[in-house]
């Protein structure tokens, strides 16, 4: 979450959704479903 927030991809309430790749890997990153910026899904996209 830390790299994330560096790298200006971490969700949150005002852009719930992110993505972003790591290595050429696509990921998508969201807020979970108590909207708390600790809760964080991250899903491979292929």
């Amino acid at each position: 979450m830390r790299g994330m927030h560096y790298m200006g991809v971490l969700p949150s309430p005002s852009q719930p959704q992110t993505n972003f790749t790591i290595g050429g890997v696509p990921y998508t990153a969201a807020l979970g479903p108590s909207g708390r910026q600790n809760d964080i899904i991250l899903v491979y996209r292929n």
